[in-house]
């Protein structure tokens, strides 16, 4: 049986380089991960006081909004239900640190 490539690249990692740069192997993969809004969890604190801010921004013209708080304070949370409750298209990007370094970003 041949083997194809999908199967050759299954499972493949990013791979660090010499330079200390990421090499992404598989950009399908990350592109999956860093685009997908995450579900809701059933169990979790509802922000009603945060998600009118959320809505008060959005009225007030502002297009672009940047949450940032300490990790495991709920932002992904937060935001997921916010997204869930708006008419408007929406577009999701999570980052992480490696994302820092262009070449593995714009991939």
């Amino acid at each position: 049986m041949k083997s194809t490539s999908a199967a050759k690249n299954k499972g493949r990692r990013n791979m660090p380089q010499s330079n200390g740069r990421t090499q992404v192997s598989d950009p399908i993969r990350l592109l999956a991960t860093k685009l997908h809004c995450p579900s809701i969890p059933a169990r979790r604190v509802q922000r009603t006081h945060l998600i009118q801010r959320l809505n008060e921004g959005l009225e007030s013209g502002c297009q672009v909004t940047l949450v940032s708080a300490p990790a495991g304070f709920g932002k992904t949370t937060c935001i997921g239900e916010w997204v869930d409750t708006l008419a408007l298209p929406v577009a999701w990007l999570s980052l992480d640190p490696a994302d820092d370094d262009p070449g593995r970003f714009f991939y």
